[in-house]
């Protein structure tokens, strides 16, 4: 199972990143949503089916 920490690192490393599928992860957060935010302006798809962690909260910080 990756962690947020294995994909923070990879969206820090991917500016240029367009989709992306982590449905199913149990284990991230809120934090990769914020770290999407930040490092991947280019994100127009995110799967996150199956992500009981993520929240309203992160996915408002992502829109921004």
């Amino acid at each position: 199972q990756i962690t947020d920490e294995g994909l923070i690192t990879i969206c820090r490393g991917c500016h240029r990143l367009q989709s992306l599928c982590v449905s199913g992860c149990a284990n991230i957060t809120d934090a990769i949503l914020n770290a999407l935010g930040q490092n991947c302006p280019r994100l127009r798809i995110l799967e996150v089916a199956r992500c009981s962690q993520l929240t309203d909260v992160g996915f408002t910080t992502l829109a921004r």
